[in-house]
């Protein structure tokens, strides 16, 4: 039996729903930080995501792996995390394609 984890909680990167309607994407992005290991990467095809190539779809801070969509290296760093750490299922909600999402999931799973 897995032990439950304490999440790892960043306040100061709270985002307000005022602050969401008048800040463009290029502006929220934040580095990836550890949500459920004290560790920086869980593994390392989770290591080798953080030097990924962004430019997908012309813009700077999407990462470009191959796989259209529209994910910052933390974004994509923090659904890796969740896949390989979590106990149970993973849902993640996204507002345009979802392959590039779905990816780091499945192929977490698939590792194992």
């Amino acid at each position: 039996m897995k032990r439950r984890m304490d999440p790892i909680t960043y306040p100061e990167t709270w985002i307000s729903l005022d602050a969401l309607k008048t800040t463009g994407f290029n502006e929220i992005v934040f580095p990836y930080r550890p949500t459920l290991s004290a560790a920086e990467f869980v593994d390392d095809r989770h290591r080798e995501l953080a030097s990924a190539k962004t430019g997908m779809n012309n813009i700077a801070v999407c990462i470009d792996i191959g796989i259209e969509g529209f994910l910052t290296h933390g974004d994509a760093l923090k659904l890796y995390e969740m896949a390989a750490l979590c106990s149970g299922d993973v849902l993640e909600l996204g507002t345009h394609k979802g392959p590039v999402d779905e990816h780091f999931s499945c192929r977490h799973l698939h590792q194992e």
